[in-house]
């Protein structure tokens, strides 16, 4: 693959999008991790010499760590508060024509501060999918 087409996380762009509006949570995002999982069932039968699955329930989940900035953290994070449901749109690469692009139906799980003595306060938010995903980064452009 062709270097030029290589990216860092420095473009990533994270949303919830929700009935109260949309929370950019991007700006101050320092690590995004998106988790897909496939369950199986065991469909192993007594004369088979090994195991065997078939796909069952997609999964997905997202864990969002980002500086937490004063007034401005406080309106981002708090529109993602705990329960609160909506669509998270995520771009690894921004919001530019043709860059990969995820979208998933969401409620937010968790949320946390760390606030250390000696360096930068962090959020954390935890997203569980509900839902199928209407695209995933692997495969869809904006």
């Amino acid at each position: 693959m062709a270097v030029a087409d290589r990216m860092t996380g420095a473009n990533l762009y994270v949303a919830l999008i929700h009935s109260g509006g949309t929370a950019n949570l991007s700006g101050d995002a320092r690590t995004l991790e998106i988790t897909r999982e496939q369950e199986t069932a065991d469909i192993t039968a007594g004369a088979d010499g090994a195991r065997s699955y078939k796909g069952t329930l997609k999964n997905y989940s997202f864990s969002l760590e980002a500086l937490y900035i004063g007034t401005a953290g406080k309106a981002s994070y708090g529109s993602a508060d705990i329960g609160k449901e909506g669509t998270l749109r995520v771009g690894p690469n921004g919001t530019a024509a043709g860059n990969p692009k995820g979208e998933w139906p969401v409620i937010v799980t968790q949320n946390s501060l760390s606030i250390p003595f000696d360096d930068a306060v962090m959020a954390s938010i935890e997203f569980q999918g509900q839902g199928a995903e209407v695209s995933n980064p692997f495969t869809a452009t904006f």
